[in-house]
């Protein structure tokens, strides 16, 4: 009796074994030829954005549908590394590619509830899944998901499947890859990420949005601690790193692009340009790095001076009153008028402020930063009355005639701590230098603020050059055997076209020939 059952329960065991190894077998027969190559992986394209510079290496602006910016592994911080593999696959170093413990307590859940969840999913698994797989739940992908990381493990290091890791994973706010990461939440590069942040964007992944530092402040906090205490529990930093780190408040905010030079519209006709040649996906997606004819230091002086130009025209037609009046001032605590300055945003180097209070000859304001400045009467007394385009009021003799308490207004730093009143000015310009050699746009400013007229006046305005013209006609005179000794006649020019019976004479602005 013992004899039958003893052959019976190994009868047993070699078909579970048959089994078990027929269902490898087919899993591995149908999983591999839908396994990608692995030449793939080592000579991989990432999707990165396109970069426009200027001739001297500076950074103009940065046009894409992802940010990213790929790095090599030793340029990884320790700290993210070692807080990646704390929360997401403790054995990372240990296993080859599938977490054989891991998946057991998967299969048990799976037996279950029939789905498959990503708790046994290692680093190379979701390597794998990021590079070449979709996010569903299905075994077909998870079969497949597993003989790639397996394969994976067997071709590259393990320095290499997180570098691949590092640069693929998406941290939400377009920032693909650990690089963007940083300089999207801290505006920082890698090498400038303490533990506390390098702990904060690791736990972001397990949920972008769940525990993105930016919208869901609280939980991104307690994400981040948790990985802080696994660390701890991994032995990769002691007790007073940790208590240090979970105390550390939150300093994550969203940081755009960091260019070197501010030339906006130099940028967005790089863009249409390069659109129009290669088309969208290229220009957007495959790492061009474009370098223009612009020089850096001939780029900010064309917008200090075409700033600076049309601030001083407009001053000199006087002062149009502040932007609005802030209604029952005085009921207004700071935070509110913080929130109001805040709405009204910073356009070129004009920045917006509240008036505290009015003396004789100063006046206290509240910037966007809730400092308190004094702007002294020699940053106020230009400000006479604009009346109309030819005639402004007499000067001011005291602040009272220029502003009022709860008036929002634009004040202008014209030097380290010493501010000036001053107003968003009416009139517009346009500004572009080149070289004489061969007509290599050297600058160009299309207006005074891009972000609020993106209107680009030297390329796109149609208007008469005025005397911009005459170094062109001198030039062409001189050229023809004139010199300045010569005699012209000075006389009207009119020309008459016959078909139409019309008359047309150049004129000045006042409509008054002088010649």
């Amino acid at each position: 009796m013992t004899i039958n059952i003893l052959k019976k329960l190994a009868l047993f065991v070699i078909f579970i074994t048959i089994f078990v190894v027929m269902t490898i077998i087919g899993a591995f027969l149908y999983a591999t030829p839908q396994v990608p190559e692995i030449d793939s992986l080592k000579n991989v394209k990432l999707q990165t954005p396109m970069r426009i510079f200027s001739q001297d290496g500076k950074l103009i602006g940065e046009f894409g549908d992802v940010r990213r910016e790929p790095v090599t592994y030793v340029q990884i911080p320790d700290n993210f590394i070692n807080a990646l593999v704390a929360t997401e696959d403790q054995r990372f170093y240990d296993h080859s590619g599938v977490d054989f413990k891991g998946l057991l307590r998967v299969l048990k859940v799976a037996a279950t509830t029939g789905e498959f969840s990503e708790g046994a999913s290692t680093l190379t698994m979701q390597t794998a899944r990021n590079m070449f797989l979709t996010r569903d739940q299905r075994l077909k992908r998870k079969l497949i998901e597993m003989f790639l990381a397996v394969h994976m493990e067997q071709e590259l290091s393990k320095e290499q499947i997180l570098e691949l890791y590092t640069n693929k994973v998406h941290f939400s706010h377009r920032a693909y890859g650990l690089a963007a990461a940083a300089e999207v939440y801290y505006g920082k590069q890698l090498s400038e990420l303490t533990l506390p942040e390098a702990a904060m964007l690791a736990g972001l992944l397990k949920g972008e949005s769940a525990y993105n530092p930016i919208s869901n402040p609280e939980r991104a906090i307690g994400r981040r601690n948790l990985v802080l205490g696994r660390m701890l529990d991994e032995g990769y930093i002691d007790q007073d790193a940790y208590q240090l780190a979970v105390e550390t408040p939150l300093s994550a905010t969203k940081h755009a692009a960091d260019l070197d030079i501010e030339a906006p519209f130099v940028a967005e006709m790089v863009r249409l340009d390069v659109i129009n040649r290669f088309g969208r996906e290229t220009a957007y997606n495959h790492g061009l790095d474009i370098v223009t004819t612009i020089d850096s230091k001939h780029q900010r002086i064309a917008n200090q001076a075409l700033r600076q130009g049309l601030l001083e025209y407009d001053r000199r037609h006087g002062y149009k009153g502040p932007e609005q009046q802030i209604e029952n001032f005085s009921n207004k605590e700071t935070q509110e008028l913080l929130q109001i300055l805040d709405s009204s945003p910073i356009i070129a180097n004009l920045k917006p402020a509240v008036v505290l209070q009015v003396n004789e000859k100063s006046i206290e304001v509240l910037n966007r930063n809730g400092q308190e400045i004094t702007i002294e009467w020699e940053g106020l007394d230009w400000a006479a009355k604009f009346i109309n385009d030819s005639r402004i009021g007499y000067k001011p003799k005291n602040a009272s005639e220029v502003a009022a308490v709860g008036d929002l207004i634009r004040i202008l730093e014209v030097e380290e701590n010493q501010w000036h009143l001053s107003q968003l000015p009416e009139a517009s310009a346009g500004f572009v230098s080149l070289r004489s050699k061969d007509g290599g746009i050297t600058s160009l400013v299309g207006g005074f603020d891009y972000t609020t007229n993106k209107f680009n006046l030297v390329t796109q305005a149609r208007r008469q050059p005025g005397s911009n013209i005459k170094p062109f006609i001198y030039g062409a005179a001189f050229s023809k055997g004139f010199t300045p000794a010569s005699l012209v006649n000075d006389a009207p020019y009119v020309k008459v076209n016959n078909e139409i019976d019309e008359v047309w004479r150049p004129q000045n602005d006042n409509l008054k020939y002088n010649g």
